[in-house]
């Protein structure tokens, strides 16, 4: 989802660094964000299944069709709730979350109750994989260099899931992540190139100074 209309001020933490600019900002889908990071669908199953399971268990013990009934009526209940608060919540997490792709780093903005901005420098960025989805769709995991560090309950839901001892960061749920992953691998490859040039005129600047 693409938020180009977004100001300054609510695409980034702060005032951006000279020589500094921002390349892409969005979000994640919030049909997508609850169905793969709040496990709606996985939910749902459970509760069908406990709900034949309940049935078959009150048929066999002969108890009626108004125990049946009583037990689906409170299986229902019980799914409905549950499904609506991750409902709920996904689409509230996706409403607060904001991811930003400037030329040097990546920024993830996330939290309901209270903002917390994660950026995350291209040095520190080891590899770009990309997860894509048959509609399109899918996230981009970023592998950090192991000294840096990035926690798991503050990414959240932009994280790896299980990957709770040293975090993968995620652009997650994304509507369309092919233009997002071509945004950030030419920026991530711009800056490679440009750190190789620094490298290679201060180390051409050291054999001068050396030589005379």
């Amino acid at each position: 989802m693409s938020r180009a209309g977004l100001t300054l001020a609510q695409a980034m933490p702060g005032e951006l660094p000279r020589g500094e600019r921002v390349l892409w900002c969005g979000g994640p889908d919030a049909t997508a964000l609850t169905r793969y990071a709040m496990h709606t669908r996985k939910v749902a199953v459970y509760f069908a299944l406990l709900l034949v399971w309940r049935q078959v268990g009150i048929w066999q013990s002969g108890l009626g069709f108004d125990a049946a009934l009583t037990s689906a009526m409170t299986t229902l209940l019980l799914a409905a709730l549950a499904i609506g608060i991750l409902m709920l919540y996904g689409r509230s997490a996706a409403r607060q979350t904001l991811y930003t792709i400037t030329n040097r780093r990546v920024v993830i903005r996330s939290g309901v109750a209270l903002s917390i901005a994660v950026n995350l420098p291209f040095s520190k960025i080891e590899r770009v994989d990309v997860k894509r989805r048959e509609d399109g769709g899918g996230d981009i995991a970023l592998t950090l260099a192991r000294d840096a560090r990035a926690g798991y309950a503050v990414l959240w839901p932009s994280a790896r899931p299980l990957r709770i001892l040293r975090p993968v960061p995620l652009l997650r749920a994304l509507a369309d992540v092919d233009p997002v992953a071509k945004v950030l691998g030419e920026a991530l490859q711009q800056d490679n190139q440009a750190a190789e040039h620094s490298a290679a005129h201060d180390a051409a600047n050291g054999e001068a100074l050396a030589a005379s």
